[in-house]
């Protein structure tokens, strides 16, 4: 009800409106990440939701990935930060949290001003 309210409010008092939605979204991030950190396991072998028989089956394909047991990092050393830092797939993260994910956070009527509808 608030954000209609705020959405349609041309009176001066509307961005005292804004504090109580971010509280309220905040909190909502707050209750997810506690709740995540109950239900989010490890490793299949923390797994209670799973059989003996997946578990095994988990643990022979995590062994045989690589066949190095590379997929698995319990410590951060400095081969596994190597590891981290030459990985393709890492740098693409960087570049889209980085570039792509800030630019709705750009207002992009500063240079197109002199263009008419």
């Amino acid at each position: 009800m608030e954000m209609v309210y705020l959405a349609f409010c041309d009176c001066a008092e509307s961005w005292l409106i804004l504090p109580r939605i971010f509280i309220i979204e905040g909190l909502a991030t707050i209750a997810f990440a506690i709740l995540s950190f109950f239900v989010i396991v490890d490793w299949p072998e923390d797994a209670k939701f799973l059989t003996t028989e997946e578990k095994a089956l988990i643990a022979y394909r995590l062994d045989n990935d690589g066949k190095s047991g590379l997929a698995r990092m319990d410590s951060l050393t400095n081969d596994a930060l190597k590891r981290i830092f030459r990985d393709w797939k890492i740098w693409c993260g960087y570049v889209h949290r980085g570039f792509i994910l800030s630019m709705h956070s750009t207002d992009l009527g500063i240079g197109l001003s002199f263009i008419s509808v």
